[in-house]
């Protein structure tokens, strides 16, 4: 089976394809930054979810074409009942108010029927890929398959990391609003939640990065949603103690600061190994790819790793779609289940 992924940057008036008769699975995050290709993670690794990367022995830029979007023969919509997202809620709330964790990050999912069926199916997960390019110039739009991961389509507003040679760029991203013409007042929630994801980024440079830029807070538009959001642009400290390969110890950090940023609290929590751990035993879903990263890998001289948000795993029957929400104190079960439909109106909007 050829794994294939295509993938638009913000902004970008092309997309890129890069595909392969195989693909590569590595379980550590060390071991990425020796990589070339498309590399896409989980959420957490597992026995059954590892790191994979489609190498870059196919690879084209060319012009997202025109036209318009192709609508998708939707059938019934599948939600989890809203009673087990309240149980899971209810869990998720007493530990952060129980001061055990600053943040939780609680995530749902969606199923919706639809008729995507061999031979068509990657024709019209490439439809779906071009329609969402349209439709969100500010996004990160990537749709990638393998016999690994299945086949999913991303529009992510969220860069993990991204860069080249020893200068790279991340984000904090958290807080989460309809979006409406003027000045975005942001409750004291959404900023603190902002600020727990600051620390653990300022937190995570501090220990490998030098000449860290940070600007922001500022408010950002993602389709229908805004969201706070400070970038920081960094170099890799890549010295080496023993004066050996350089080149090779920027490889080898590179890998050690992906493993130190992701998962971020913007979909995780912190303590980070601790949320992590109790995510996967009180959430209730299996994330698989979702909330995990994916992206180009030096490919063209440069890497653009997202946060894999905005998300719908693609199957023979429909649509998986996946969205989460930051637990906090004084967050309230209604306003976290409407975010959560708010966020999957992002990627449902291309599935019309």
């Amino acid at each position: 089976m050829e794994c294939y992924a295509l993938y638009r940057l913000p902004y970008a008036g092309k997309y890129i394809r890069i595909s392969s008769q195989q693909s590569i699975q590595v379980a550590e995050y060390s071991s990425i930054g020796t990589q070339n290709g498309f590399v896409i993670a989980p959420f957490a690794c597992s026995e059954t979810q590892n790191i994979v990367i489609i190498p870059a022995d196919e690879i084209s830029a060319e012009d997202v074409p025109a036209g318009i979007c192709k609508s998708m023969p939707n059938g019934t919509c599948t939600s989890m009942p809203e009673e087990q997202y309240r149980d899971a809620f209810r869990k998720f709330h007493e530990a952060v108010s129980e001061g055990r964790f600053g943040k939780l990050v609680l995530a749902r999912r969606k199923r919706i029927a639809s008729e995507i069926k061999e031979p068509n199916a990657r024709k019209e997960a490439e439809e779906l890929f071009f329609c969402a390019c349209r439709d969100f110039p500010r996004l990160m739009i990537m749709l990638f398959s393998t016999p690994q991961t299945g086949t999913w389509i991303v529009a992510s507003p969220e860069i993990l990391i991204e860069g080249k040679d020893c200068r790279y760029h991340t984000v904090a991203l958290a807080g989460t609003m309809a979006y409406s013409e003027g000045y975005a007042e942001w409750s004291e929630k959404n900023r603190r939640e902002q600020h727990v994801v600051e620390q653990y980024i300022e937190k995570a440079l501090d220990e490998m990065a030098a000449d860290v830029v940070k600007d922001g807070p500022t408010t950002m538009r993602a389709g229908s949603l805004v969201h706070l959001r400070t970038d920081y642009h960094f170099t890799l400290d890549n010295r080496s103690t023993d004066g050996s390969d350089i080149a090779g110890n920027r490889k080898n950090a590179f890998g050690m600061i992906l493993g130190r940023l992701h998962p971020t609290p913007a979909v995780c929590g912190m303590p980070k190994d601790e949320a992590q751990e109790f995510i996967l035993r009180n959430e209730g879903i299996d994330r698989r790819y979702y909330s995990g990263f994916a992206g180009p890998l030096n490919i063209y001289g440069a890497t653009h790793l997202y946060v894999s948000l905005r998300c719908a795993e693609i199957d023979a029957d429909g649509f998986w779609l996946y969205a989460g929400g930051g637990i906090m104190p004084d967050s309230l079960c209604e306003n976290e289940w409407k975010e959560t439909e708010e966020k999957m109106k992002t990627i449902a909007h291309v599935l019309r």
